[in-house]
């Protein structure tokens, strides 16, 4: 099958063509969530440079394993699980005092689409976003983790309590704080912003 033909499938159907012989389908496959898995594991790392590396390990263990998905369609979801396992496994690596976390699947809604945007708003956004997430990379570990499993995992306080083995009322101050530090390193244009 040729590299446009592959383009148009869904996952599962480049997972079954894959799965099928066809090595390369996972080339497709890979690059269609790559920006989105490097996000993730940025967001999480906060180091452009160990997150390259924590995707170009997390898609070789997905290529290797692909035969044990035993749902195709959840792709993104499985690969999402080992983004978040492997950027965890990073950090315990450089900082063994992080606290043990269940791996989970960090959802992210990334566009698949085009956006109907001019090419200056969609500048001005991937410019902010590159800024708030330079910003995140920053943070200590302690705050970076919580901020980044409850606006990029959607996790709730209760559930970021319970996963992360924290007090309620510590998890929120975490993420308050969290908070506070993103707005003083990013511009004061950026104050208002409801992060």
């Amino acid at each position: 099958m040729n590299v446009m033909g592959r383009s148009t499938l869904t996952d599962a159907e480049l997972i079954a063509v894959c799965r099928s012989g066809d090595a390369a389908a996972f080339s497709t496959l890979a690059g269609r969530h790559y920006d989105a898995a490097r996000g993730r594991a940025r967001a999480i790392l906060g180091d452009s440079a160990e997150a390259e590396d924590v995707v170009q390990e997390a898609l070789l263990r997905a290529f290797l394993n692909l035969a044990t998905l035993e749902q195709p369609e959840r792709f993104r979801a499985w690969l999402n699980t080992i983004i978040y396992t492997s950027s965890m496994m990073c950090l315990r690596k450089a900082r063994p005092s992080l606290p043990d976390a269940d791996p989970d699947t960090l959802e992210i809604d990334a566009s698949d689409g085009p956006h109907a945007e001019s090419p200056e708003i969609a500048a001005a956004r991937a410019e902010s976003a590159s800024r708030i997430h330079s910003a995140i990379g920053r943070l200590p570990a302690k705050y970076r983790e919580p901020l980044s499993l409850y606006h990029l995992g959607g996790l709730s306080y209760r559930e970021l309590f319970a996963r992360l083995g924290l007090k309620l009322g510590t998890a929120q101050s975490l993420i308050t704080r969290a908070r506070q530090r993103l707005r003083s390193m990013l511009d004061p244009d950026l104050s208002g912003l409801s992060i």
